[in-house]
C-alpha cells in the first residue's frame, strides 16, 4: 500500500489539527475550513475534514469538497485516508488514500478493501498509488486555499530490543524490514573472526556478530 509523501502529508495533518479536540468520546469529529471561500468571495470551495472511523490500523479521515446540486450535497470529491497508528508503517508512510467519490460523475472506487477479520487488506496497487499522486497534488492547492502550514511530520516509533527477543516477536523478520523494529547484534569482539556475507550464519543475513563467528575446528 503506497502513503502520500512527507509534504502532503503534513498538510493533511494540518487540516486534521482544526478539528475541536474532545466533542465526543469516539472521537467522531469535524471541521469545515473555509479560510479559500471567505478571502475568494465564495470561488474557492471549503474543505471538510472528518474523522469517520478506524480499524486496528489506524483512523479513517474523510477530506471533501460539497456542492449543492436540487437541493443534495455532492462530494467533489470526497478522499478516505488511513492514518497509520504506528502499529505498521509499509516504508514509513502516515497517510495511505483508500478510496475516491465524485458525485456529480456518478464515480465511486475504494481501492483498499480490508477483510472482515480485520487483518489485513486487498487492493488494486496501479489504482491506489494513481490516487496517492493526485493526493499529493491536492494537498499543495489546499496549502493555497486554506492556509494551511504543513505540520511537522510524525515520526513511526521503533521498537530497539536483543536479538533473541526479535526473533521471537518478529520470525519472519517483517518488522524489521518494514523499519519498525531493530535488533541489537551485539558488538565484534577483538581477535575474533566473522563471517560478514555467505549463505551461512552473517551479519547480512541479519544474524548476531556472536552467531556470525567462525570458530576454528
Amino acid at each position: 500500500m503506497k502513503a502520500i509523501n512527507k509534504t502532503a502529508a503534513g498538510i493533511f495533518q494540518a487540516a486534521i489539527d482544526r478539528i475541536p479536540a474532545g466533542r465526543d468520546a469516539d472521537g467522531q469529529t469535524s471541521v469545515c475550513l473555509d479560510a479559500g471561500d471567505q478571502a475568494h468571495g465564495g470561488a474557492i470551495m471549503a474543505l471538510h475534514v472528518e474523522c469517520i472511523g478506524a480499524n486496528k490500523y489506524g483512523k479513517l479521515y474523510s477530506f471533501a469538497h460539497y456542492y449543492e446540486q436540487n437541493g443534495d450535497l455532492m462530494r467533489d470529491p470526497d478522499v478516505v485516508m488511513l492514518k497509520n497508528n504506528g502499529t505498521w508503517a509499509p516504508n514509513g508512510g502516515i497517510f495511505f488514500p483508500l478510496s475516491y467519490r465524485q458525485d456529480g460523475l456518478g464515480m465511486y472506487r475504494e481501492y483498499v478493501v480490508f477483510n472482515e477479520d480485520g487483518n489485513g487488506w486487498k487492493i488494486a496497487q496501479r489504482a491506489q498509488a494513481d490516487l496517492c499522486s493526485f493526493c499529493n497534488g491536492w494537498a499543495l492547492n489546499l496549502k493555497e486555499q486554506q492556509g494551511l502550514k504543513a505540520a511537522k511530520r510524525e515520526s513511526v516509533p521503533v521498537l530497539h530490543c536483543s536479538g533473541d527477543v526479535a526473533e521471537w516477536l518478529d520470525p519472519s523478520g517483517g518488522l524489521q524490514k518494514a523499519g519498525l523494529m531493530k535488533a541489537d547484534k551485539g558488538r565484534p569482539e577483538p581477535g575474533k573472526m566473522y563471517s560478514l556475507t555467505g549463505a551461512v550464519a552473517s551479519i547480512a543475513n541479519g544474524n548476531t556478530w556472536a552467531e556470525s563467528e567462525v570458530k576454528q575446528a
